[in-house]
């Protein structure tokens, strides 16, 4: 039988509870996804496994497959929901997949190159979202940390205040302030 056929649950032997009985909606939708066969799980579903730390083993492989087509895939929110779910994994679910580490960190320094040429306000969300990675992941991608805090240094100290409001542009200069302390501009000239 193809590891596509089996759910998660099939997967890992382990019954995690009754939908029924789960004590929100969330819980009951990832212990119903469960015992859905992996290859009949949509992006989305994908997308909230992970994001709950559920079933990386058998689930990394899978996103990775579709982040190799589409690295900015809009599975349900916003353009790169589905990478940003998988870079914000833990050591734990990576250390059986060193390759697919290296290629999510050149997805990210892929997509942090494009975002320039993004509207200000998807390119103000996006750059949040990578600077909000956890310090494990910083320690996973440290270049796209350096990037990601380069471009949020360059980009608060020249036009951000003129293209997005007052709220982002506050987040931006925050966590560029915060990156700042933790990578120091790799261009001194940058952000100075």
């Amino acid at each position: 039988m193809d590891r596509l056929d089996l759910s998660l649950e099939k997967l890992d032997g382990k019954n995690e509870g009754e939908p029924e009985s789960a004590p929100t909606p969330m819980v009951a939708r990832c212990l119903r996804l469960r015992r859905v066969p992996i290859g009949e799980l949509t992006q989305g579903d994908v997308r909230l496994l992970l994001g709950q730390k559920i079933g990386a083993k058998y689930l990394l492989p899978i996103a990775m497959g579709w982040l190799r087509e589409d690295p900015l895939l809009e599975v349900e929110f916003y353009p790169g929901d589905l990478l940003l779910h998988v870079a914000r994994l833990g050591k734990q679910a990576w250390a059986e997949f060193p390759n697919e580490q290296a290629e999510c960190a050149s997805f990210l320094l892929s997509c942090l190159a494009k975002c320039d040429k993004r509207d200000p306000f998807d390119r103000a969300w996006f750059l949040l979202e990578v600077a909000k990675l956890n310090p494990d992941a910083w320690s996973r991608f440290p270049q796209v940390h350096v990037t990601v805090a380069d471009r949020l240094r360059s980009w608060v100290s020249s036009t951000a205040r003129a293209e997005v409001n007052k709220n982002q542009w506050l987040e931006l200069k925050h966590y560029a302030d915060r990156l700042s302390e933790r990578f120091p501009p790799s261009n001194p000239g940058i952000g100075t």
